[in-house]
C-alpha cells in the first residue's frame, strides 16, 4: 500500500506542475505548491503536509480549477495518512472523490480516491463513513474498458466487508468477500492477513446464509494462512476463532460432506492436512455438536432493543460446559460478527439453560468444550437470496 501511495504522489507533481504552465496559479497557491515541492524534495513530510494543506485550503479559497483542488486535496490527504492523521486525511480524500465523481473522472481515480477515503475513516474509527465510501469505491469497480485493476478491486471489496461485519451487515459483509477473494486469485496476491481475514469474513457470512460447506472451506483455508503469517504460528486469537469455527462447522455436518470438504482443501494451493497434529477438529468431529446433550431447558437470547432498532444482523458462537447436574458452566464468546453486540443476551441465555446430565457407564460426566451458534436477523423474508436482495438495496442507499 505504501508503494501505490508514494507512486501516486510523483504522478501528482507532474499533473499539476503541467497545468499551472497553462494557466498560471494565484500566488497564495503556487507559493504554498512551491514549499511542498521542496519539502518533499527535501523528505521532510512534516513541512510537506502543512505547506499541502496550505496549498489545498488557498486554492479553495482562490476557486481554481476543479481538478486542480483535487489534485492538492490527494496530496494532503496522501501525507495526512503517512503521518498518522487520518482525521485530517478523511476531508481531504472525501473531497478529493466528490470532485472525481463530479468531473466524471477515471474509475480507476474515483475508485482510488473513494477507497483512500474509506481507509482514513477507518483508521479514524468511522466505521459508517468508511463502509459509505468504500461502497462507493466499489461503485467504480469493472463494467468498463478502464476497469480498475484487480488487486484494487479487491482493496475495495475487503473494506466494504470488513466495515459491514463490524456494522452488522452480514449479508452485504458475504458478497463482498467474496467478491474480494475472485479480485485477490486473479491479481495473484500472496497469502497475508488481509487474504486470511477475506477467507474468514465469506466463511462468516456463508455460514449466516445456510452455505455451511463453503464455510467450512473458507474458514479452513483462514486458519491455514493466519497460522503461516502470524509470528506466533498455530496458536493465535485468530486461529483459534477459525478452529472454533472450523469445529462447529464439521460437528453438524455429515462424515460425506466432510470428506467433500476434505478433498477441496487438499486440491486448494493452501492444503493444511497433517500441517498442525494439534488441530484436533478432524476426527471425532460430532464431540462438538451440542446437540448429542439431551436438552431440557434452551431459553433463546433476547433481541437488543437498539440492534433491532438498527436493523443490526449478527451471529454468535459460544464454548460451553455441561456439569454433572446439567447446569451450563465456563460459558464464553469465542466468535462474534460483529463484536460485542449481542454477547451479553447471548451469554445470559445459556446460563439458564438445563441439561439431562451425560453418563458414562451409569455415572453423570461433566461434558467440556461444547459449542452452540446463535443467529440475529431483522429479515423476514422466506429465503436467503430474497434477504440478500434487501441487503444489497439497502448497501445502494447506505452509499449516496
Amino acid at each position: 500500500m505504501k508503494q501505490f501511495i508514494v507512486a501516486l504522489s510523483l504522478v501528482v507533481l507532474v499533473t499539476l506542475a503541467a497545468s499551472a504552465q497553462d494557466d498560471p496559479l494565484p500566488d497564495s497557491v503556487s507559493q504554498a505548491y512551491l514549499a511542498y515541492e521542496n519539502a518533499m524534495a527535501a523528505q521532510d513530510y512534516v513541512a510537506a503536509s502543512e505547506a499541502a494543506r496550505a496549498a489545498w485550503q488557498a486554492a479553495r479559497d482562490e476557486r481554481i480549477d476543479a481538478g486542480l483542488i483535487g489534485i492538492l486535496a490527494e496530496n494532503y490527504g496522501n501525507l495526512a495518512l503517512r503521518r498518522g492523521l487520518p482525521e485530517e486525511a478523511y476531508p481531504a480524500w472525501r473531497s478529493a472523490a466528490e470532485i472525481s465523481d463530479r468531473l466524471r473522472a477515471s474509475q480507476t481515480e474515483r475508485a482510488t480516491r473513494w477507497y483512500q477515503a474509506s481507509l482514513s475513516a477507518f483508521a479514524n474509527g468511522d466505521i459508517r463513513d468508511a463502509r459509505q465510501c468504500s461502497l462507493r469505491a466499489s461503485r467504480s469497480v469493472g463494467g468498463r474498458e478502464d476497469s480498475v485493476a484487480p488487486s484494487l478491486a479487491g482493496d475495495i471489496h475487503y473494506m466494504v466487508a470488513l466495515s459491514s461485519g463490524q456494522l452488522g451487515r452480514l449479508r452485504t459483509m458475504s458478497g463482498h468477500a467474496a467478491l474480494a477473494l475472485e479480485a485477490f486469485e486473479a491479481s495473484g496476491r500472496s497469502p497475508d492477513r488481509v487474504l486470511a481475514n477475506a477467507h474468514y469474513l465469506a466463511g462468516v457470512g456463508q455460514y449466516f446464509e445456510g452455505e455451511r460447506l463453503d464455510a467450512l472451506y473458507n474458514f479452513h483455508i483462514s486458519r491455514s494462512m493466519f497460522a503461516s503469517v502470524e509470528a506466533a504460528g498455530a496458536d493465535t486469537d485468530n486461529v483459534r476463532t477459525t478452529t472454533a469455527w472450523i469445529q462447529l462447522a464439521r460437528g453438524a455436518a455429515t462424515a460425506e460432506d466432510r470428506a467433500l470438504v476434505d478433498a477441496r482443501i487438499a486440491a486448494s494451493a493452501y492444503p493444511e492436512t497433517g500441517a498442525h497434529p494439534s488441530w484436533s477438529d478432524r476426527e471425532g468431529a460430532n464431540i462438538y455438536d451440542v446437540d448429542a446433550v439431551v436438552a431440557g431447558t434452551r431459553a433463546q437470547p433476547r433481541y437488543p432493543v437498539r440492534a433491532a432498532e438498527a436493523g443490526i444482523d449478527g451471529i454468535v458462537v459460544v464454548r460451553f460446559d455441561v456439569t454433572e447436574s446439567g447446569r451450563t458452566d465456563s460459558a464464553t464468546v469465542v466468535a462474534a460478527a460483529p463484536g460485542g453486540v449481542f454477547d451479553d443476551e447471548t451469554l445470559q441465555a445459556v446460563a439458564s439453560w438445563r441439561y439431562e446430565p451425560a453418563q458414562i457407564g451409569g455415572q453423570a460426566v461433566r461434558r467440556v468444550g461444547l459449542l452452540t451458534q446463535f443467529q440475529f436477523t431483522m429479515c423476514e423474508l422466506p429465503t436467503a437470496w430474497q434477504c440478500r436482495m434487501q441487503s444489497e438495496a439497502e448497501a445502494e442507499a447506505d452509499a449516496e
